[in-house]
């Protein structure tokens, strides 16, 4: 299956705010569940996401609430090493076809032009792009 008709968003940074750090305790993993989402795709899409494989559950749980009026396609949520996380990601990229896929971390973005196919967008190039009137 191939997923060449969708974007590709990263979840920690695009979809939903960052964290500076990571820590695997109930209590941090809980906390970053109720987060809100910082919008939801109004297109179909897919998430990969450089999570933790073990922290599914809570993404999952997370996405149901905050994108239920527009799920994604598929949460690629396999990653076993959040240190090699832009590998992956590269790995899912190539495997899948995604043809654009838009990335908060600039070494990663860096690192995902190099390695993939796909046009691979930073988010803070988008942000910078929008102008809201007030």
């Amino acid at each position: 299956m191939t997923f060449s008709n969708v974007i590709g968003y990263d979840l920690d940074g695009v979809l939903v705010a960052d964290f500076e750090y990571y820590e695997p305790t109930l209590d941090y993993l809980s906390k970053r569940a109720k987060m809100k989402s910082l919008f939801v795709p109004t297109h179909p899409y897919v998430i990969i996401t450089g999570r933790p494989s073990d922290d599914l559950m809570f993404t999952v749980e997370w996405a149901e609430r905050e994108l239920h009026t527009n799920k994604p396609i598929k949460i690629f949520h396999g990653n076993n090493d959040i240190n090699r996380a832009h590998l992956y990601k590269a790995d899912v990229i190539n495997e899948f076809g995604i043809k654009v896929f838009v990335e908060s971390d600039k070494t990663q973005v860096d690192y995902l032009r190099a390695a993939t196919k796909a046009r691979v967008i930073h988010f803070r190039e988008i942000l910078e792009n929008v102008s809201i009137d007030v």
